[in-house]
């Protein structure tokens, strides 16, 4: 850590976001606590826990083969032959089999908001256009509200 950061006048700074930026003034360590980060869900323990079924291979979880609408919209996808597709459309999830998924984290640390509240990040135009390309799309724009519901959810 550098000198400057020890001599912050004030060691509690609140960001145009609502991100509160504390610095202790002894050891330099900074902490952020991030609006709607402590939404996410933890997982609880399973009480009794069962060996895996066939269907839980490709179902269980949001990340799941078989669940690829459970998450944000993809940023890319890598293919098994090393390709990359970008801002592949809804109904075209199913054309192709990822060895990877890219994706948004649903409960990022630091959000579009965070950067555009308090630095006056803008979007840069290609991915501007694939999100209004995907959100244009009826089955895609449902999507999204799904995913906007979840998070929502979370919050309560």
């Amino acid at each position: 850590m550098s000198d400057a950061l020890f001599a912050r006048i004030e060691p509690i700074q609140t960001m145009r976001d609502g991100t509160v930026k504390q610095v202790n003034p002894f050891s330099g360590t900074e902490v952020w606590t991030v609006p709607g980060r402590g939404n996410r869900p933890l997982s609880v323990p399973v009480a009794n826990p069962q060996p895996l079924q066939e269907e839980d291979f490709s179902h269980r979880c949001a990340y799941c083969s078989g669940r690829l609408t459970d998450t944000p919209p993809e940023k890319a996808r890598i293919l098994p032959s090393g390709g990359i597709v970008r801002g592949l459309p809804l109904q075209e999830y199913d054309h192709t089999v990822p060895a990877f998924r890219r994706i948004p984290n649903l409960f990022e640390i630091v959000s579009y908001d965070y950067w555009h509240a308090n630095y006056g990040f803008e979007m840069d135009a290609e991915t501007r256009q694939r999100m209004d390309n995907y959100l244009s799309d009826p089955a895609g724009r449902e999507h999204v509200l799904k995913i906007v519901r979840t998070k929502r959810k979370a919050a309560h």
